[in-house]
C-alpha cells in the first residue's frame, strides 16, 4: 500500500543518525511498495524547550546509561563508535540551517550524504559544528560541493529566508505532527487513489516494526529461538515476505 516516512532529525542527536542511517538502507525495499522517504531537519533545542524536554545527558540516570545504550546501537547499526562530545549537548542552528540550504537546492543524495557526516565529525571526531570554520570544513570533506558552493552555503545559512525555513520546520513538527524529540517520523498510508487511510507519529531509531505495520508493507521480525530450535511465539501479527 503506498504511504510516506517524513523522518525529522538534528545531527545534535546520535539516535537521528541511526534513524537516517536505516531509513536509506530500506529505502529500495520500501520503493518497491510505493513507500516514499523525505528527510527534514529540525532544531532539536526547539523542540525540547517548547514542549519541557530533556537531553538525556542533563538527567543522572540517563546520563549515566546513556554510554551503555549508544554503544550497543553503534554495532546494531554497523557505525563507528560514537560518544558525547564534551560540548554535549550541542547547539545545532548552523549544522541544520546549512542541511535546510542543502536540501533546497541539491539532489537528494548529495544532501544525505552530507548530513550523515556531520554525526561522524560531532560525535566520532569531536568537532563543534557551531563554529563556521568547523562547518565549512565538515561541508569539504563530505563531497559534492565545491569550496565556491559551500562558501554559498554557508551565506545562505545565515539570511532569513533559511532561518525561517527550519524554524518553520520545528513548528510543524511540534504542532502539527506532535514532536518531544529526534528522531521523530510521521508515518503516512495512503489508499491507490492516494488519499491519506491513516497518518501516525513514531519516535526513536528502535521501532521499525511499528513503522513498518503502519505502512502495511510485509516485514519479517526478530524471534527468540531455544536450544531445540523452536521459535517463541510473538505477540505481533508478523506478514512473511
Amino acid at each position: 500500500m503506498p504511504g510516506k516516512v517524513l523522518a525529522h532529525v538534528d545531527c545534535a542527536s546520535p539516535y537521528s543518525y541511526f534513524a537516517l542511517l536505516h531509513l536509506r538502507r530500506i529505502r529500495p525495499v520500501l520503493a518497491s511498495h510505493n513507500v516514499n522517504i523525505d528527510i527534514t531537519p529540525v532544531f532539536l533545542g526547539g523542540i525540547n524547550h517548547a514542549t519541557g524536554n530533556k537531553p538525556p545527558s542533563t538527567l543522572p540516570a540517563k546520563a549515566k546509561y546513556g554510554p551503555y545504550d549508544l554503544a550497543r546501537a553503534c554495532e546494531h547499526f554497523g557505525t563507528c563508535k560514537l560518544t558525547a562530545p564534551p560540548f554535549f549537548p550541542m547547539v545545532s542552528l548552523l549544522p541544520q540551517r546549512c542541511m535546510c540550504v542543502i536540501k533546497a537546492k541539491y539532489s537528494e543524495n548529495v544532501f544525505e550524504t552530507v548530513f550523515e557526516k556531520l554525526w561522524v565529525w560531532v560525535f566520532n571526531r569531536h568537532v563543534d559544528l557551531a563554529q563556521p570554520a568547523n562547518m565549512k570544513a565538515v561541508l569539504l570533506e563530505a563531497g559534492g560541493l565545491s569550496e565556491n558552493q559551500v562558501e554559498e552555503v554557508l551565506r545562505l545559512a545565515g539570511t532569513k529566508e533559511v532561518k525561517s525555513q527550519l524554524n518553520e520546520n520545528t513548528r510543524k513538527c511540534i504542532e502539527e505532527y506532535g514532536a518531544f524529540g529526534a528522531p521523530w517520523m510521521w508515518v503516512i498510508r495512503t489508499d491507490e487513489a492516494g488519499k491519506e487511510a491513516l497518518a501516525e507519529p513514531v519516535f526513536g531509531s528502535d521501532r521499525w516494526v511499528y513503522v513498518y505495520e503502519l505502512l502495511g508493507v510485509p516485514f519479517e521480525d526478530v524471534q527468540l529461538v531455544g536450544k531445540d530450535g523452536q521459535a517463541a511465539s510473538s505477540s505481533i501479527s508478523v506478514a512473511k515476505l
